[in-house]
């Protein structure tokens, strides 16, 4: 997660980012690549769409402030959902206003739909990064 972290930085550091408009999705492995990198840093994210992947219910309360917008096909594997469903319902559990599309007749291949179309970028530019309340005194 570091090495990611420090990636970023040289994207920004290189580019004209907006950096309160950074967002994080992934699929399959990318998409609990997507959870971990959120919950590891999650100040830096506007929203996070992982798909067909799993989170660290533990870690969930870090992530409950963040729009959170996650995808998997109902026919995938059994074990995959359940890692899918005990991240959601920890985020659930802990305020999170979390929004879940599945597709009944998808396997793993939850993406293909998913990044096909707008409405997945259009979600994230909905979404911009609050900065944290200043300290008292301020």
């Amino acid at each position: 997660m570091a090495t990611l972290d420090a990636l970023l930085d040289d994207v920004i550091s290189r580019y004209r980012i907006d950096e309160k408009r950074i967002y994080v999705t992934g699929l399959s492995m990318g998409g609990s690549g997507a959870w971990h990198l959120a919950t590891a840093y999650p100040e830096r994210f506007a929203a996070i769409a992982p798909i067909g992947g799993g989170g660290i219910p533990e870690k969930a309360a870090s992530i409950a402030h963040l729009p959170i917008w996650v995808f998997y096909g109902e026919l995938d594997t059994p074990t995959r959902i359940e890692r899918i469903d005990a991240i959601v319902d920890a985020l659930r559990e802990v305020g999170s206003r979390i929004k879940v599309t599945s597709y009944p007749d998808r396997r793993h291949d939850a993406w293909s739909v998913t990044y096909d179309g707008s409405r997945l970028y259009e979600w994230f530019l909905e979404h911009t990064r609050s900065d944290p309340p200043p300290a008292e005194g301020r």
